[in-house]
């Protein structure tokens, strides 16, 4: 989703054009991770399939609160410098 950030210079459109395709790809990834790489573990054993759909619901989290982080601290400017290293971090080593 940070690349939505790279025409940083160009017209608002082309930027939330960026966006939306990098959530189109996001879904489809979320999409291939829950449904066809889930059943492909489910089908090979049975604890095998519950700690793939474990890492995977961690997964997605870790990258939908990086994605969160993201868009308040780069396009909402909300908090300081600081505070947004702190938050990166924090995605980041979790």
């Amino acid at each position: 989703m940070g690349a939505a950030s790279y025409p940083s210079n160009s017209e608002s459109k082309v930027k939330w054009g960026h966006y939306v395709i990098c959530g189109v790809l996001y879904l489809c990834i979320v999409f291939l991770l829950l449904v066809s790489a889930r059943r492909c573990a489910n089908n090979r054993n049975e604890r095998v399939g519950k700690l793939f759909t474990r890492l995977c619901i961690f997964a997605i989290s870790v990258w939908s609160t990086y994605a969160l982080v993201w868009a308040v601290c780069y396009e909402y400017r909300l908090f300081s410098v600081d505070v947004e290293i702190i938050l990166f971090a924090f995605v980041l080593f979790v």
